[in-house]
């Protein structure tokens, strides 16, 4: 469960909204922190996205004709467009982040099965309670 960016041990959480409604559409995780994104997309959202539906992702993300970076805008309006999406998501994600569910400590938990399960179900709360904020 060791990742290289945060030099420890972290799990790793997938999230899509959808562009125009801004809701979340997609949960993915918990994973080592040290999965490659590319497989957890491949491997997750790539299989039930349907065949003429694309993502938007950041620049980490890439080697799948599903997925659309930010250097693929080639016009300063699609560019800024991409740039409002990115920033749309992160919105989520620092509402996400609010619970304090990828910080907490599972240390109490022995078995790794047990603590990947306990953080999953944090996880889907805290989606839910947040999508319920939007909406309230």
């Amino acid at each position: 469960m060791f990742s290289h960016k945060l030099n420890g041990p972290a799990v790793k959480c997938k999230v899509a909204i959808c562009i125009k409604t801004g809701g979340t559409v997609w949960i993915n995780g918990p994973f080592n922190g040290g999965k490659n994104d590319g497989t957890i997309f491949r491997e997750g959202l790539s299989q039930v996205l349907h065949q003429d539906k694309e993502v938007e992702c950041d620049a980490g993300h890439r080697g799948d004709n599903k997925i659309k970076t930010p250097d693929m805008g080639h016009t300063s309006r699609e560019r800024k467009m991409k740039s409002n999406v990115r920033a749309q998501h992160e919105a989520v994600n620092g509402h996400l982040k609010q619970f304090n569910v990828f910080a907490t400590h599972f240390k109490h938990l022995k078995p790794r099965n047990e603590v990947m399960s306990k953080h999953k179900a944090c996880l889907f709360t805290v989606a839910v309670i947040t999508q319920l904020k939007f909406h309230s």
